[in-house]
């Protein structure tokens, strides 16, 4: 397996979402939202209203993608 690292200088592919995945409850998944994509250290995709976000605002759920109920 490669190392990876990220560092200043160095440019990254990520996905920016509004909430932290791995430490939201599980029921609030659904109401985060991707507010930014980055490419080659580019923003290719800007939600909009991203810029106006904070953080704890949760968007309302996506019942299209809900399987639990």
């Amino acid at each position: 397996m490669r190392g990876y690292s990220l560092s200043p200088g160095k440019l990254a592919d990520m996905a920016v979402f509004s909430g932290n995945l791995l430490t939201i409850p599980a029921e609030q998944i659904l109401r985060t939202r991707v507010l930014y994509t980055i490419v080659g250290g580019k923003v290719v995709y800007q939600r909009p209203g991203a810029d106006s976000w904070r953080d704890g605002q949760l968007f309302k759920p996506m019942p299209e993608f809900d399987h639990v109920n």
